[in-house]
């Protein structure tokens, strides 16, 4: 009877023991699933908070850089003004020397000098706007334009020195005008 009675205790032991653990487990799991749902809510609202932060600097970014391509747009067009004038102003320097003999040196000068300055007060603090194949290219323009003013101002012309600079002018700063405006249409993302 002892042993019975054992046996019973056990057997309740048992059961309680095991709905105990069936008790815990089920409370485990609604105590895990809760705490995987905060988990996962926290993950989903810093994911969100990252995709909004993204969202905003991607936005920053594109305007700042619509903000530059506008600023660069208007650098290249001025500075392409700017140098057209002072090729011009160059081409009329010698041209005039053949074709309108009167008119005053000085004043032909002064024109040049006044292009070549205003080209270079205007370009020089904006060549970062230009990637640098472009911007040494657009100085050895520059350099070409003076150094025609240059070659006039040193020795007084004669038919063969206004027919060289003529020739260089045609041979080496116009090709060299040309592609830059090329270059510059390219820049802007003007295709042809």
């Amino acid at each position: 009877m002892n042993f019975e009675w054992w046996a019973d205790v056990g057997k309740y032991i048992v059961a309680i023991l095991v709905a105990a653990v069936g008790i815990l487990l089920y409370f485990k799991k609604e105590i895990f699933d809760q705490i995987l749902a905060a988990v996962q809510d926290r993950y989903d609202r810093r994911m969100e908070h990252l995709r909004t932060e993204l969202g905003l600097q991607a936005f920053r970014d594109e305007t700042q850089f619509a903000a530059l391509h506008a600023r660069r747009a208007v650098v290249i067009a001025k500075t392409y003004r700017l140098m057209r004038d002072m090729v011009k102003a160059t081409e009329r320097f010698p041209g005039d020397l053949e074709q309108l003999p009167g008119t005053p040196a000085s004043e032909r000068l002064e024109d040049v000098s006044t292009a070549l300055a205003a080209f270079r007060s205007y370009y020089a603090p904006r060549q970062l706007y230009f990637p640098k194949s472009t911007a040494d290219r657009i100085e050895s323009l520059r350099s070409g334009c003076f150094g025609v003013v240059q070659s006039f101002r040193r020795i007084p012309p004669d038919d063969k020195k206004i027919e060289s600079v003529f020739q260089r002018l045609t041979d080496e700063l116009q090709p060299l005008f040309e592609r830059l405006e090329a270059e510059f249409r390219e820049l802007l993302g003007i295709v042809e």
